[in-house]
């Protein structure tokens, strides 16, 4: 006993492990979204049945009591805001798994039909995961990190369109100068138009080329855009905005710089 009093000793005097970090609502929604998500997406991988009709939303609790004790015991039914997670069948891909953010209400009518679309990057937005990854993740307050990459994917959408209208027609529509996405009817209604501080995302095409941008979160374009003599000619060095106040540009589909004066 006495030969092992100075280890007893010394390890009573080590300095107690740190506590595990606390997560805030949207970092706890995401983890518990992943793990539930893992665990009955692996109990439908071996054959399980989640009890769910076609279009049938319930919430995880309701679901669990047709499960495994063993993938009971894993489940996390609630969000981080404490709301309940909710769950419901999507064709090939299996099922979603949803939070309705940190207001408890949801953006849409899941239990009518699955015609989810993102839509402002607030804690109040819906959380939704399906096929082993988020199509939205939960967010904190203020995360303009979120909202950047948020106007990049839609930005990329519009672009997508005009391509798609380029090869349909064998050239960009002509919008004669910088024009609201929206007004720009050969588009259709289906590509984003707001961005996510509110305010409309713009194109300028000239026919051969176009570019399309959001004036970030200051709410406001940076520069003369249609004082360059096509959306092409006053390009800088590539890349994407460096803070989100600055615009977010692309140009023929690609993240792009505007060396421009300055409004």
């Amino acid at each position: 006993m006495s030969a092992h009093l100075p280890i007893l000793v010394a390890a009573l005097m080590l300095p107690a492990p740190p506590a595990p970090p606390v997560l805030d609502a949207a970092s706890r929604t995401a983890l518990n979204m992943r793990v539930t998500g893992g665990a009955l997406q692996t109990f439908l991988e071996m054959g399980g049945d989640l009890g769910l009709g076609e279009k049938e939303l319930k919430t995880v609790e309701a679901v669990s009591e047709a499960l495994d004790p063993e993938v009971r015991d894993i489940l996390q039914t609630k969000d981080g805001w404490g709301n309940p997670l909710h769950v419901r069948t999507n064709g090939k891909l299996g099922f979603v798994l949803i939070s309705y953010g940190a207001d408890g209400l949801a953006d849409f009518k899941y239990d009518l039909a699955f015609a989810w679309r993102r839509t402002a990057p607030t804690p109040n937005r819906d959380a939704v995961w399906t096929g082993g990854m988020f199509l939205a993740k939960p967010v904190r307050p203020g995360d303009t990190g979120e909202q950047v990459r948020q106007a990049s994917e839609e930005l990329q959408a519009i672009s997508g369109a005009m391509r798609a209208y380029l090869g349909r027609e064998g050239g960009y529509p002509n919008t004669t100068g910088l024009r609201a996405v929206e007004t720009v009817a050969e588009l259709g209604r289906s590509v984003p138009s707001i961005d996510p501080w509110g305010q409309p995302y713009f194109i300028w095409s000239d026919g051969r080329d176009f570019l399309v941008v959001s004036g970030g979160s200051d709410a406001r374009l940076d520069r003369a855009y249609v004082d360059a003599k096509s959306p092409t000619s006053a390009l800088g060095r590539p890349g994407p905005a460096a803070s989100a106040e600055e615009d977010i540009l692309f140009v023929d589909g690609a993240p792009a710089k505007w060396v421009g004066e300055k409004l």
